[in-house]
């Protein structure tokens, strides 16, 4: 029997259960190429570089297709590619190549249709709706175990106005001075009570428990530290004799006084004396124990009618405390993840999804909360995008790999593989080799960090998940690296929404934030984590989610960063700049190590003879070697386009190695 040689490339439709061979039914089957190519530094997609167009029988079969469903149309292309060149009775073709036909593109004339393709794979769902955001009901994706959170110690703060005025008096008389509340920032209930009172009221054993400024609550559990910063502007006038004011702070707790601190400032006769009173006090407050502001003056000569003293200026009072923790439901990322597949794709877990070597670590885990589930928001709903997902996670490092009906996120040195080999091509296989600057990577600045909500207050101005600046070594361009996480990482953020538990606010501008938070697991719940050393301004051992700062994910991005770059200069952030978290200032800098960058800012554009199959699996990712002119080049894919059908001319652009 005669042997023959089957067709290099073999074209089927798969249509509504039918298969249809149509082979030699493709006008431009000289023309179709298929691409290998990336989005920048992602994963390689397969595509396809032209339309199809179709003639003949499979002209009839697509009219009649679209006759009855119209742009609602489902047919496939499947390419299949012969494995070799031999002569052989029986066709041996490979894996196919599978491709959406995009009947929004459909046009007939009397002889051709038209049609786009897609490869059929996720991707296809991702270009429409990865930008779609979705109400996902935390309770249908939540952990088990929820967050103790346990919450940060912040700073309270209180400014009490003072204006008191006595123009007569006995020799000798005590008075309360009159205060009244100007501002609080009073972030933690329950714990220390301002009560405004009237001036001059005579202090006596009698009345001593019913002017009392400040109170801390009688059931608390803990002494109160607190720091009292006195301003105060005192006139006197006196025009005979003498006379002294004294400014008390005093302690009672039942019959126990206690001075805390006092002033004395005396005045003579025909003196018109202006004295500032301004004082830093610390001391602790017991349970149950009550603080009091007095004035005592005394007088040479009693009933003096020309005595005078008027106390005017501020006290402003400052105390650290903590809420109580609340339990906060928490969302695996990689569950986060799935969720947004099937709904994008209305199915049930169809396409698989990961996040290679991601939360490896029981003691050190990034978790997802919901701003309604910190807010404790019943049937509380996170609100994102697989778009916003896919950016939080580029700003950490990874990018996406479409791999066939697979999703799979993956460190960014993973999609650039020196170890392994995509394909060789000797010198008699490639032509007209052209080196170009890849411009696209020559940053000359990088922001990185998270976007977040201002706080107003002194609390906020510590935070440091934000986002930092920082110029590079290079002035060719004013090309700029944004990485900045769609999710928030701000750890009072977290704290100042989890005070509006139990409230009715129309203040909902946070509600729809996601937020990353670091903890670690725990033997009934997820515990924060708090392992880092802070220092700097605000060295307070509460605060959390120091791994994840601004100037960490530098580190994460390195390889990026370091295609071009060698140098990066700290030059600004909308948070606090200035702590130090395990010895690291985030307001530092960084040298780029030697080698770091996937590879070199050029491409390599060369021409090859169609010979050469596409890699597969994992070799995608590998080094395409090339001899030419006797010089060995390496480089990986940037994008490939061939045609399987047709000897034509090959076009490789590759990045090239570093080294």
């Amino acid at each position: 029997m005669e042997k023959i040689t089957p067709n290099p490339v073999k074209f089927e439709l798969h249509a509504y259960g039918n298969v249809y061979d149509i082979s030699n039914n493709i006008a431009n089957w000289k023309e179709i190429e298929i691409e290998l190519s990336r989005d920048s530094t992602s994963g390689v997609m397969v595509e396809l570089s032209f339309p199809f167009e179709f003639i003949l029988g499979s002209y009839d079969i697509i009219r009649g297709i679209f006759d009855e469903y119209q742009h609602r149309s489902v047919v496939d292309v499947y390419i299949y590619i012969r494995d070799d060149n031999w002569v052989y009775q029986d066709e041996k073709y490979g894996e196919p190549y599978i491709f959406n036909l995009d009947f929004v593109d459909y046009k007939k004339s009397d002889t051709k249709i038209e049609i786009g393709a897609r490869r059929k794979s996720i991707n296809d769902f991702l270009k429409t709706k990865r930008k779609l955001n979705f109400e996902i009901p935390v309770e249908e994706i939540k952990e088990q175990r929820q967050w103790n959170f346990d919450r940060i110690e912040l700073i309270n703060g209180i400014s009490e106005l003072v204006d008191s005025t006595v123009s007569l008096v006995e020799q000798t008389v005590q008075r309360t001075i009159g205060i009244s509340n100007e501002n609080s920032e009073v972030f933690v209930n329950n714990v220390l009570f301002i009560q405004t009172i009237g001036d001059n009221s005579d202090v006596t054993e009698d009345s001593w428990f019913v002017e009392n400024p400040i109170n801390l609550e009688t059931g608390a559990s803990s002494p109160l530290n607190i720091n009292i910063d006195l301003d105060l502007l005192l006139k006197t006038e006196l025009r005979a004799g003498y006379s002294s004011t004294t400014i008390f702070l005093t302690k009672k707790y039942n019959v126990f006084t206690n001075t805390v601190y006092s002033k004395t400032v005396t005045s003579y006769t025909g003196e018109y004396k202006e004295t500032i009173i301004k004082s830093e006090v610390q001391t602790i407050l017991n349970p149950g124990e009550r603080l009091y502001l007095i004035a005592q003056y005394q007088v040479a000569q009693p009933f003096d009618p020309y005595f005078f003293a008027k106390l005017d200026g501020h006290v402003n009072i400052k105390f650290n405390k903590k809420n109580n923790p609340v339990f906060v439901d928490l969302i695996r990322p990689d569950i986060l993840l799935k969720s947004l597949v099937n709904k994008m794709t209305d199915t049930a877990n169809h396409y698989p999804v990961s996040i290679e070597n991601f939360n490896n670590d029981s003691n050190d885990l990034i978790m997802i909360a919901a701003s309604e589930s910190i807010r404790g928001i019943t049937d509380a709903k996170l609100h994102t995008s697989y778009d916003d997902f896919v950016s939080w996670m580029n700003t950490f490092g990874y990018e996406e790999h479409i791999i066939g009906d697979s999703i799979i996120l993956r460190k960014r040195g993973r999609g650039f593989r020196a170890d392994l080999i995509a394909v060789e091509l000797q010198s008699d296989e490639c032509a007209d080799l052209v080196e170009t600057v890849e411009e696209e990577y020559l940053y000359s600045g990088l922001k990185i960090g998270y976007k977040k909500k201002e706080v107003e207050n002194i609390n906020g101005r510590y935070e440091f998940n934000g986002e930092s600046n920082y110029s590079t070594d290079i002035s060719l361009n004013e090309k700029i690296l944004e990485l900045i996480s769609s999710y928030r990482a701000d750890c009072f953020g977290i704290e100042f929404l989890a005070q509006e538990r139990g409230k009715d606010t129309t203040d909902d501008k946070a509600d729809k934030d996601v937020f990353l938070v670091n903890v670690k697991l725990g033997m009934e719940h997820y515990e924060t984590l708090r392992g880092n050393q802070y220092g700097g301004n605000y060295p307070n051992n509460t605060i959390f989610n120091g791994n994840l700062n601004p100037a960490r994910l530098v580190l994460y991005n390195l390889d990026l960063i370091g295609i071009a770059c060698r140098e990066l200069k700290f030059t600004g952030s909308d948070s606090n700049s200035e702590i130090i978290i395990d010895g690291k200032a985030l307001n530092s800098g960084c040298d780029v190590p030697d080698g770091i960058g996937l590879f070199d800012p050029i491409t390599y554009d060369i021409a090859s003879s169609n010979i050469v199959k596409f890699p597969t699996g994992e070799n995608i990712n590998g080094i395409v070697r090339f001899n030419y002119r006797g010089k060995i080049h390496e480089g990986f894919i940037k994008e490939i386009s061939k045609n399987s059908a047709w000897e034509t001319e090959t076009t490789w652009i590759l990045y090239k190695k570093k080294g």
